[in-house]
């Protein structure tokens, strides 16, 4: 039996591909790999103008999943939109990543669609329980330019809806959770946070 892994891969992209640094089992103790290239203190420094939330579920998956993984995606976009930030953590995985990897599609939701950028590649045996990515994307992680050719195209196609998170195991290679950008259910808390926001200002008017 598998020991329960959580753990941190910190993803640093280069133009040749993907590189993921290792990490090992352990009992809920979040292991940091080594990075494999450091961002300059410009990128670190530049303010992020666009963020993006996805909730990741089986039952969005075509055809739906049913599977008790579940996860979440974080993007921020810088003001040139030339780079994504992104944050993806998976909770209660089994064999997570061990095929395929992670990545964002091109598709509308209830369609599939052609991998555009990687978030993670492929990992032998997998994760089990909890795994947290960060990385980074720009120009030169574009895989396909079915949603366009640069950041600025595939920003605009998740502002439209037109493109999803997928993330693959052994069970099920296709996708094991995927989150559609630009889903309603998404925003909710954003929406809430604004009502209350408006709230206060009545009050102190």
């Amino acid at each position: 039996m598998k020991t329960l892994q959580t753990c941190l891969v910190v993803v640093f992209f280069l133009v040749a591909g993907l590189q993921l640094s290792g990490c090992g089992q352990t009992d809920g103790t979040i292991l940091e790999a080594s990075a494999v290239q450091k961002a300059s203190n410009d990128d670190v420094d530049e303010d992020d103008d666009l963020e993006f939330k996805v909730v990741l579920s089986g039952d969005q998956e075509v055809p739906p999943v049913t599977t008790t993984t579940t996860g979440e995606a974080k993007f921020e976009v810088n003001s040139a939109q030339t780079r994504i930030k992104f944050e993806l953590e998976i909770k209660d995985a089994v064999d997570i990543l061990a095929v395929a990897g992670a990545h964002i599609h091109c598709a509308p939701a209830n369609q599939n669609g052609p991998i555009v950028a990687f978030l993670a590649g492929e990992v032998p045996g997998g994760f089990d329980g909890e795994v947290e990515i960060e990385g980074t994307l720009t120009d030169a992680n574009i895989t396909d330019d079915a949603c366009g050719a640069t950041i600025a195209d595939l920003v605009q196609s998740m502002k439209d809806g037109n493109a999803y998170v997928n993330v693959h195991s052994a069970a099920n290679p296709a996708g094991e959770v995927r989150g559609q950008f630009g889903r309603d259910e998404d925003n909710d808390d954003q929406d809430d946070d604004d009502d209350e926001d408006d709230e206060d200002e009545d009050e102190d008017d």
